[in-house]
């Protein structure tokens, strides 16, 4: 049992690291992988564990997820990137927070506490503190209530392929394709993924419901891959479960956890 993508309370997941720890000590190898975030990676240290990240990039025109792994989690250039990303959108959201919280009569500095804490600013993050004043409202209403409409038609802030790229692999990391069949919108999935990998990409995702899909263009580029659930809450979504069986693919030596093995 393995599973490389999972999010904590750091980003927009609801499961504490500790929880987390707790979920995943049985499993062969796991790692967080927060939005723009690596506070876990810092914190972790158990031995299954591996550092992770989830960075928004810029990429083709669009917006794609990129998975890092196995990095050096106090490398500079990384943190300060990352810091960057989060000072531009941390602001977008402390703005709605505040906007919302002086229309319901909530105190707005509690989004302060967030910032200090390390813990990014999202649509999750300022819905779990609305939620806990409001009385621990329901998370779903409380969102579709309150958050929902100042959440629609904002523009980001992304991070150049470019710069991901070489502060992860300045930072002696691995580079993937997060969930590439949703992901890979605009244009051919094979091509999108074949261009990732012409910059500098190291392989793709293998999620619980591509894992054919996926198999033919790793076969195809000869690239790696992880395998992960993208696990954020058993509440979110029940389907999403913590964990994926990969006996399958514990042989292959592209498999992510079997090259950072030999390493």
């Amino acid at each position: 049992m393995d599973d490389f993508h999972i999010h904590s309370t750091y980003s927009d997941g609801l499961d504490s690291i500790d929880n987390l720890i707790k979920r995943t000590k049985d499993f062969t190898m796991f790692s967080i992988t927060d939005h723009n975030n690596i506070e876990a990676s810092k914190k972790i240290m158990e031995h299954n564990f591996i550092t992770g990240v989830e960075l928004s990039a810029y990429f083709l025109k669009d917006e794609y997820h990129i998975l890092g792994y196995n990095f050096d989690a106090n490398n500079k250039k990384l943190n300060d990137m990352i810091k960057e990303y989060n000072y531009y959108n941390n602001e977008i959201f402390k703005a709605i927070y505040k906007r919302i919280a002086n229309n319901i009569k909530i105190d707005p500095t509690l989004i302060d506490i967030l910032i200090k804490q390390g813990i990014n600013l999202n649509k999750v993050s300022i819905t779990k503190i609305i939620s806990k004043e409001l009385n621990n409202q329901d998370l779903y209403n409380v969102y579709d209530n309150y958050v929902k409409k100042h959440c629609q038609n904002i523009t980001y802030y992304y991070i150049s392929i470019k710069d991901i790229i070489e502060n992860i692999k300045t930072a002696n990391g691995y580079l993937i394709l997060a969930h590439p069949f949703i992901s890979c919108k605009h244009m051919n999935t094979k091509t999108i993924i074949g261009k990732f990998l012409t910059h500098g990409g190291d392989g793709i995702e293998i999620t619980p419901d591509s894992i054919d899909k996926s198999k033919e263009i790793i076969d195809y580029y000869n690239a790696l891959y992880s395998i992960g659930s993208d696990y954020h809450s058993d509440i979110f979504n029940k389907n999403n479960i913590l964990g994926i069986n990969t006996e399958h693919f514990d042989n292959d030596k592209r498999y992510l956890k079997n090259i950072i093995r030999r390493k």
